[in-house]
């Protein structure tokens, strides 16, 4: 028997608790974790309004035929949503919620039908101008989430429609059941229908997330260093605010390193050493996904036993800088032109620049908020 257990319970801190009172607390620690979730299925407004429980409501526990289900009612529609068939959608929702015999007060049942003549209106806009596959991508005009029902205050049992808006309508248990029924399921139905029209608008957001993250990561990771100077040119110049990704271009400039020099023009008389190195000036370009970038710059070789050589370099991604230098013919009438491969010992040494990690940081930011990133994970777990 382990030495934390015994036949009378467990041992906790010294001491041990009944076997009985150790499930009593598991079962009531459970029950605090599934309590709102049970009170959500058992709570009349909650089969009515709340849109996660109405899709997985079956017609028994709503007593329904399963017709009227929203969900059955989204499933009949799939053959039109794949043929853009969304203004007969939302005409089949408008003629039921009409031909409602519920007594639904007279503000919100006209409100209602206020938003749908909206909702048909812009629809109707959009495949005269941009066409359904353009919105779709973009949801410019039609907004997905304006069906939804929500239940602004969480201690009560209470729904709201078209929240802050002139068409705003309350939900609450002194409706008629039948009317709040009516009112909500064709809600849900609404936002089920333009949730699935907007999922290519969050495809799009969501890959144009997950390629600005790559981009980003590798723009620290294998970009050419920048000492503070280089950031502060670079900042100028190519960022800015309305660009969430890195710079395509980056300037070089007074930019010192290590390399090392080869001269000879004989295999066997070439001659290798260390020397300090700068750059004047360059200017480098990179790749889409800024996992590589090619430029060209001017560089110098500045060793401390021979004069100093200057020459064009090529920049070809984060470990090969190449250059040929020139000098000028020594005493004896002897050219020491010589090829250079330079290391970028500034960033082997140093961290990202605090101002990058920065950069990513707001960007990430700022991208969020563009493509609202809570909006888009919602949909998607709503639409599996």
């Amino acid at each position: 028997m382990p030495a934390d257990t015994c036949k009378a319970g467990v041992v906790r801190r010294g001491r041990v608790l009944p076997g009985g009172l150790l499930g009593a607390r598991l079962i009531g620690a459970a029950w605090l974790a599934l309590a709102p979730a049970i009170a959500r299925a058992q709570n009349p407004l909650a089969r009515e309004c709340e849109r996660d429980t109405v899709v997985r409501l079956g017609a028994a526990a709503a007593g329904v035929t399963p017709l009227s289900l929203p969900a059955s009612r989204i499933d009949r529609a799939r053959d039109l949503m794949e043929r853009d068939g969304w203004i007969a959608i939302v005409d089949s929702v408008a003629a039921d919620f009409r031909a409602s015999r519920a007594a639904i007060p007279a503000p919100a049942r006209e409100a209602f039908g206020r938003s749908l003549d909206t909702l048909r209106a812009t629809l109707v806009r959009v495949r005269a101008t941009t066409g359904f596959r353009v919105d779709r991508r973009t949801v410019a005009l039609v907004s997905p989430a304006m069906f939804k029902p929500e239940r602004p205050d969480p201690d009560k049992w209470a729904y709201v429609l078209f929240r802050d808006t002139p068409q705003q309508i309350a939900i609450d248990s002194t409706m008629p059941r039948e009317a709040r029924r009516d009112l909500c399921w064709a809600a849900i139905t609404l936002d089920r229908v333009l949730a699935a029209y907007a999922d290519p608008a969050f495809q799009v957001a969501v890959d144009t997330l997950r390629l600005l993250d790559a981009q980003w990561t590798n723009f620290l990771a294998r970009g050419y260093s920048q000492l503070p100077w280089e950031l502060l040119a670079n900042d100028r110049l190519f960022v800015h605010a309305r660009d969430l990704a890195p710079p395509r271009w980056q300037l070089v400039f007074m930019h010192p390193s290590v390399a090392v020099e080869v001269e000879g023009s004989v295999w066997k008389e070439l001659r290798r050493r260390e020397v300090a190195s700068l750059e004047p000036v360059g200017l480098l370009w990179y790749t889409r996904q800024r996992s590589f970038y090619i430029g060209v710059s001017a560089f110098a070789s500045l060793p401390s036993n021979d004069n100093a050589g200057i020459g064009p370099g090529l920049h070809l991604g984060k470990h090969a800088l190449l250059a040929y230098v020139f000098r000028a013919r020594d005493a004896a009438g002897v050219s020491h032109n010589s090829t250079v491969a330079s290391l970028d010992l500034y960033g082997l040494l140093t961290r990202v620049p605090d101002t990058l990690e920065r950069l990513r940081d707001v960007a990430t930011q700022k991208a969020g908020e563009k493509f609202d990133v809570g909006g888009i994970l919602e949909k998607i777990k709503l639409l599996r």
